[in-house]
């Protein structure tokens, strides 16, 4: 955008890099075409705003530049002193004239004003630029293309983007969605139906929830990682595929099967059952009464089924339990289920588990 007036006319023409890493010196590179026949005299300032949230961010001022009829090319170099100041405390910016900026997209406004006492702004020009870190998310697990045993559910790791100083307020979205049969991992991380959105996390790395759908054996699910700064995204990692390996269920039914440990929370631990259902538990507390449920999670809507487990009293430390399900009605062969224990701290233990009909 120009704006032009009788007193003075400048055509601006700023020269940014449109994305990637960016100094602050990069900013000042501007061909200026004085149309008039006498120099003009003006001072710039220049304003960094971010895109999402109209905040200002930075701001900058030059000196007195005259301007000759024709082209002059500007750069930070000549345009020195230049006086930066910091507007928003939400970044962290290299306060060196060579400083990189901090990743994001932003709006970069440029203001020329005239010497005289009104300081009459003689030209204006917005340009938006993509800043990017110099490394985005690296992802780590699950490795790509790997196939995960049954009994793993996925632990999802990342290293930051990189570097890690120019961020102050660094989290995570990921997400995760089915691969349809013969479609790029590209595409469907774009268009298909997300299975699971965590958005916010704190740190690089994430359990998949209990609350999320189970995932299924020999499906194919394609994962990504979004870094954002202060809630703004500013870095994508790469697409990595993965799949639940389909386990050989002649040589599980009936077989010895180890116990599954009680996660806390958010957190589940995830097993195998053949006719017997076995699971750890540690009991920080005094209760002495267990207080199970059991659901039917293969719908949308989790079914409770009818459990009672007076066998044995709760003790304090560890619990072994072994649960036979072999006659109960309920449990169906490759159905999956959640078990959840509630104590008396309001906690919630829970674990998932696939139930298969033992071998005749």
């Amino acid at each position: 955008m120009h704006l032009f007036y009788a007193e003075a006319q400048l055509i601006v023409n700023v020269q940014l890099p449109p994305s990637g890493v960016i100094q602050k010196s990069q900013l000042w590179n501007i061909l200026i075409t004085n149309t008039r026949l006498n120099n003009v005299s003006a001072t710039i300032n220049m304003t960094m705003i971010n895109n999402q949230t109209g905040e200002h961010v930075l701001t900058a001022s030059t000196g007195i530049v005259s301007f000759i009829p024709g082209n002059t090319m500007l750069n930070a170099t000549a345009l020195q002193p230049i006086q930066y100041n910091i507007i928003s405390t939400g970044y962290n910016l290299d306060a060196a004239p060579e400083g990189f900026l901090p990743p994001g997209t932003f709006t970069i406004c440029y203001d020329f004003n005239l010497t005289t006492i009104d300081k009459t702004s003689i030209a204006q020009e917005c340009n938006t630029i993509d800043v990017e870190p110099l490394s985005p998310p690296q992802l780590i697990l699950p490795e790509n293309e790997k196939d995960l045993d049954t009994t793993d559910l996925p632990q999802f790791s990342w290293l930051p983007p990189a570097p890690l100083n120019l961020f102050t307020n660094l989290q995570y979205d990921l997400y995760l969605v089915q691969v349809d049969s013969g479609q790029s991992t590209s595409d469907a991380i774009q268009t298909n139906i997300p299975v699971l959105i965590q958005q916010d996390i704190a740190g690089p790395s994430l359990m998949y929830p209990s609350s999320a759908p189970a995932l299924q054996h020999g499906v194919e699910y394609a994962w990504k990682v979004v870094a954002k700064n202060n809630e703004t995204p500013v870095s994508n990692s790469e697409v990595w595929v993965f799949s639940l390996k389909s386990p050989s269920q002649e040589n599980i039914r009936g077989s010895e099967l180890p116990y599954t440990r009680l996660q806390k929370n958010n957190e589940s631990g995830y097993a195998i059952c053949s006719g017997k259902l076995k699971f750890a538990f540690i009991n920080e507390t005094s209760d002495s009464l267990w207080n199970v449920m059991i659901f039917d999670i293969n719908n949308h809507k989790p079914i409770p089924i009818p459990t009672v487990l007076d066998t044995s009293h709760m003790i304090s430390g560890l619990n072994l339990m072994d649960i036979d399900l072999t006659n109960n009605r309920y449990f169906i062969d490759q159905h999956i289920y959640s078990l959840e224990l509630h104590n008396s701290r309001n906690e919630v233990w829970r674990m998932k588990f696939e139930y298969l009909k033992p071998k005749d």
